[in-house]
């Protein structure tokens, strides 16, 4: 099964269920497989646009916090109101009270959120260097949590991990982590896509890691030098193929890569 850019053709489930009709559009989609798509792209809701059922500009989607243990979704960061960049307010709001509409072959469409620009204005929203450990209550109209964390240590921004440096626990550097897919019915990263090349000059290779192959953490003792932990080496990546960037995969590679024990 692939993970499709292109819209599929089936009616979006309820919810932020409804983020998995597509990947971005540039890619294509097996028709025989397009029902069972369930993965996407994380990066492709930063900067994506958030109405209401009215068509009020909410906002955009800025990042999402995800749990070192697990990889789960606690909530989404919805950057509301302000002008020029000031003014504007972060609100922590659950990865399921969203639902994706306006999907075209062209495009990857906007969010849209059930709450009106005046209960936004009364909401105080939160602190962006003081990121809350679960989403605003208002949000979950009587809903229980079904995620929750001690304390900040135990999660990071998706803008954080996209980009961090791979490297094996021998300290050598696998590459860097390109994206996360996630599921968007379980609100979980189901793999990180890790971009590997042998050398300066040769072609850069994708490959699908298993969250749970893998560990977010420093191997110097240094907060700085933290990094995502796989367990493989160089030359194993060096002699795979990796995935078809035009193509991705639905799951991970869990030939290639051992589960990693989780430290959180």
């Amino acid at each position: 099964m692939r993970l499709s850019t292109v819209l599929l053709q089936t009616a979006c489930l309820a919810g932020f269920c409804g983020l998995t009709s597509s990947l971005g559009a540039q890619e294509r989609v097996d028709p025989k497989a397009s029902k069972e798509v369930h993965q996407v792209r994380a990066s492709i809701f930063r900067g994506m646009d958030v109405r209401n059922a009215k068509d009020e500009d909410l906002g955009h989607v800025e990042d999402m916090a995800i749990t070192i243990k697990g990889g789960r979704i606690l909530y989404a960061e919805l950057d509301y109101g302000g002008t020029l960049g000031f003014g504007h307010k972060h609100l922590a709001v659950p990865f399921h009270s969203f639902k994706r509409e306006g999907v075209t072959e062209h495009s990857n469409g906007h969010l849209v959120l059930d709450i009106s620009r005046d209960e936004l204005d009364k909401l105080p929203g939160f602190d962006s260097n003081s990121w809350p450990v679960t989403p605003d209550a208002r949000f979950l109209k009587g809903e229980q949590l079904t995620e929750k964390v001690a304390d900040r240590s135990e999660f990071r921004r998706a803008r954080y991990l996209i980009g961090r440096t791979a490297r094996n626990p021998q300290g050598d550097s696998l590459g860097r982590i390109r994206d996360l897919v996630i599921n968007c019915e379980a609100a979980k990263v189901v793999y990180v896509v890790l971009g590997h090349s042998k050398g300066t000059f040769s072609a850069e290779k994708l490959f699908a890691v298993p969250w749970n192959a893998c560990q977010v953490r420093t191997l110097t003792g240094r907060p700085g030098d933290e990094c995502f932990v796989i367990d493989v080496t160089n030359a194993t990546l060096d002699n795979n193929a990796g995935f078809n960037r035009d193509s991705w995969p639905n799951n991970p590679d869990t030939t290639l890569f051992k589960t990693a024990p989780q430290t959180r």
